[in-house]
């Protein structure tokens, strides 16, 4: 499953961090944010960043987490990577 998560603790950083490193800190268990650190403990992985998942988020800087889940019983198909995301 692949969804979008909020990241409501990053426009704290927006200054001093780009996303993808904001989400390694938050992963890493540097950084707690209040949505995608919930998400992580409920077994889903942050990929990569993605600008505008909701525009008027300020709290997020308009940025979020692209986030997936593996089942482990049907792992996706090769080619199907989604860290080759557009950032843009």
């Amino acid at each position: 499953m692949v969804g979008g998560s909020r990241m409501p603790g990053y426009g704290r950083f927006v200054a001093s961090l780009e996303p993808n490193m904001y989400i390694s800190k938050v992963k890493q268990a540097e950084l707690t944010d209040p949505v995608l650190t919930a998400h992580l403990h409920d077994g889903w992985d942050a990929v990569t960043a993605i600008r505008g998942y909701l525009p008027h988020d300020e709290e997020s800087a308009g940025w979020a987490a692209v986030i997936r889940w593996i089942n482990p019983d049907c792992p996706p198909p090769p080619g199907h990577e989604l860290e080759r995301l557009s950032r843009k």
